[in-house]
């Protein structure tokens, strides 16, 4: 999906929350008096807004905005970069303590053994990745000129970079039926609060479940890769128990012979009324489950 895109459809999806907003406020400045309810709902709309306008901004710069590390850089790049001015240490200088920090953070990197027999060495937590990138911005800081150091630094940023790239890991069902059910809610209704949380939620869950190439590599490690999302099980899971309900057929035979047949579909209608309960319950906490998938992939890497 495009940058523009993406943006058109959080700005739209934050208007839309900030329409009932304001009409809380219009309430509670037009009540006769004091209306804390109206407050309070102002509080938590801000509150909402707030939180997602900041997950939002981050998530949209980590995947979106943020420039990548070059991995094309020359002695002559880095030489040009000394003769723009600045303060710089020797070349001598510059190249040892660049090999110093390239080693150090290479090194802390773990070595995955590859389905064709070889192996790749890739960040395997937050502390990896947090000294892969300061490694990388100091060791252009220090611009060193070494040929070899310099084809070894560009290696380590090209493979920082792939195993930063990231990819939605989350579950399209979740999205799907929060989003059908906040517009049933809605209709049903007449009031739309509900359905801008739903949307402004879907894509704060979207964005959260982009998850780094490094951390599904770890998942295939741990035996944990390739299943469906907790969130598709769970849906699959209700929907699927709904749909194979036992269907009981009664016979009820009278004294004259006669006899009656019906089918009892209780098991069926008790299955999928539950199953609606659990879904709009995880839709109104669709937020939440965002705000860990948010935590756990751009913030503590878990």
């Amino acid at each position: 999906m495009k940058t523009k895109s993406i943006k058109m459809i959080v700005a739209s999806a934050l208007l839309f929350l900030m329409a009932p907003a304001m009409g809380f406020a219009q309430d509670a400045t037009t009540s006769s008096g004091f209306d804390w309810a109206s407050v309070w709902n102002i509080l938590i709309s801000v509150l909402f807004l707030g939180l997602s306008l900041a997950m939002i901004g981050h998530m949209v710069y980590v995947k979106f905005i943020r420039k990548p590390f070059a991995d094309d850089y020359t002695p002559e790049t880095f030489k040009q970069m000394r003769q723009e001015g600045g303060e710089f240490v020797s070349e001598a200088e510059a190249n040892e303590k660049a090999s110093e920090l390239l080693l150090d953070a290479y090194n802390a990197w773990t070595e995955i053994d590859t389905q064709d027999g070889g192996s790749i060495k890739i960040p395997y937590c937050r502390k990896d990745v947090v000294r892969s990138y300061a490694a990388a911005e100091e060791i252009i800081k220090l611009a060193p000129t070494d040929p070899e150091l310099i084809d070894a630094f560009n290696d380590f940023t090209h493979d920082l970079n792939e195993s930063m790239k990231r990819s939605f890991d989350g579950s399209k069902m979740f999205i799907i039926v929060s989003l059908i059910i906040g517009l049933v809610m809605s209709l049903l209704s007449g009031a739309w609060p509900f359905m801008g949380m739903i949307v402004v939620s879907s894509v704060i869950y979207w964005l959260s479940s982009q998850t780094p190439l490094w951390m599904e590599v770890r998942k295939e490690v741990k035996g944990k890769g390739g299943k469906p999302s907790f969130m598709t099980r769970l849906f699959g899971g209700l929907l699927g128990a709904a749909a194979t309900a036992t269907t009981y057929k009664v016979v009820t035979e009278y004294s004259d012979g006669s006899t009656e047949e019906r089918t009892d579909n209780s098991n069926f209608w008790l299955g999928l009324i539950f199953a609606i309960i659990v879904m709009f319950i995880m839709a109104v906490f669709m937020f939440f489950v965002a705000a860990i998938n948010y935590l756990r992939n751009y913030i503590i890497y878990r």
